[in-house]
């Protein structure tokens, strides 16, 4: 039985796959042991808007340091919390 291990580094993970005999057969997500860590596509937070930073655009913190960029920017004022998830990683 052959074994295979493939991995690629992506932004915020590592995927790695152990291939057998020509299939799948297990698969790991590591995230970066970066402090902050990056926020990875999928996960929800409840972000603060910092700051307007074009039309239809805001700057959000997502808490322990972590700022990203909200498009479209929901009309709340500064300082409003908001419901975001992760579309694209950093």
């Amino acid at each position: 039985m052959s074994r295979q291990l493939l991995w690629d580094a992506m932004p915020g993970e590592i995927r790695a796959g152990l291939i057998e005999a020509g299939r799948l057969a297990e698969l790991r997500i590591l995230r970066s042991a970066r402090k902050p860590a990056l926020p990875a596509a999928g996960e929800n937070y409840t972000a603060r808007v910092l700051r307007r930073v074009g039309p239809g655009k805001a700057q959000v913190s997502l808490g322990g340091g972590v700022e990203a960029l909200l498009q479209p920017a929901p009309g709340v004022p500064e300082g409003s919390l908001v419901a975001v998830e992760i579309t694209r990683a950093a």
